[in-house]
Formats: C-alpha cells, sequence, structure tokens
C-alpha cells in the first residue's frame, strides 16, 4: 500500500501479489475481496500516517499482525477494540538491526538477485543532502530510500547506510554489516 507509482511498481515487480494506492482504493475492501474474506497474514505501516495504520489493522486476518516500521510525525490512535475483536497482534521495528542474519548472507553469497532495480540512485556521500535529502523530499515518484556505501575507518568491509527521510524533515540511519 503506496502512494507512489513507482514504488508500487517496484512491490509488484519483486513479488508483491497486490499493490494499492491508498489514495484511490478502499484498502481493507480491496484486501477482503482479494483474500477471499479473510485478510492478510501480516501487514507493514511503512507511511507512518493515521490513514496507512488504520488501512494495516482493518486488513489483518484474525490473529494477524500489524508491524510499524515507519517513523510518525504524530501520534497516533488506535482502536483498542480491534485487538479484542480480531484478537490482533501490533509490534514494531526500528532499524532491523541484526534480525535477518540470514537474508544478509543471501544477499551477499549471490543467492537473492533484482536488487539493483531497487536502487534508484547511488550517492556519494557528498552529494546525500542535495541529490538524496532533498531529492527524496521534492519528488518521492522517481526515488525510494537513499542507501549510501562508505567505508569506514579504512575497513575492507562496506557498510551500507540507509538514510530514512521523515516528512519532517529529520532523518535517522541504521548501519548494516555487508
Amino acid at each position: 500500500m503506496k502512494p507512489t507509482v513507482l514504488r508500487r511498481q517496484q512491490a509488484l515487480k519483486n513479488g508483491a501479489t497486490l499493490s494499492l494506492d491508498p489514495v484511490s482504493v478502499d484498502v481493507p475492501e480491496a484486501v477482503t475481496k482479494a483474500t477471499g474474506g479473510i485478510g492478510v497474514d501480516i501487514a507493514f505501516d511503512a507511511a507512518g500516517i493515521q490513514a496507512s495504520l488504520d488501512a494495516a489493522l482493518h486488513s489483518v486476518r484474525p490473529r494477524g499482525t500489524v508491524v510499524n516500521v515507519a517513523v510518525w510525525e504524530k501520534t497516533a490512535t488506535v482502536d483498542v477494540n480491534l485487538f479484542w475483536t480480531k484478537e490482533i497482534f501490533l509490534t514494531g521495528t526500528s532499524l532491523y538491526d541484526r534480525v535477518h542474519p540470514e537474508l544478509l548472507e543471501a544477499v551477499k553469497a549471490g543467492k537473492i538477485t533484482g536488487l539493483e532495480d531497487l536502487i534508484t540512485r547511488k550517492i556519494a556521500l557528498e552529494d546525500v543532502v542535495e541529490k538524496g535529502f532533498k531529492a527524496l523530499l521534492r519528488n518521492k515518484d522517481a526515488h525510494s530510500q537513499p542507501f549510501i556505501t562508505l567505508r569506514l575507518f579504512n575497513q575492507l568491509t562496506p557498510f551500507t547506510v540507509k538514510i530514512l527521510v521523515h516528512p519532517s524533515g529529520n532523518e535517522g540511519n541504521t548501519m548494516s554489516k555487508l
């Protein structure tokens, strides 16, 4: 569920079976229809807005899980009765640090292909503000999140830094050793 065309296209190209524009579609209704009335097992909220959280909560099946991976600008409200009536789980994760070592090893070993398609631009560190943050904020349809590869402390092992751009302009980062 992404409002940007590029990100919806990327989702479909990389294995999503359904990619919805939350601006023009009733997401819970479309998900319910697509799953034969059941709902999805897991829904991820990466947008960090009330509408996306509500859509995720209403799109999961009973005992399904909603995972928040977004940075929120405003405090969200939650219909606590959904947890009781659907017995759903709400959890969150920040930056995925050391969460998926098997995935990182598979990427390193070349077992997962097509990742280059997810990179819309490679940016030198000195250009990250203009060509990374500002470009993303000006035109979200043309870019994914900026990724910058650095060599730290003269090590031979590169680190990838994912810069998360918050709608307010604040940013965070994470490092994953690849």
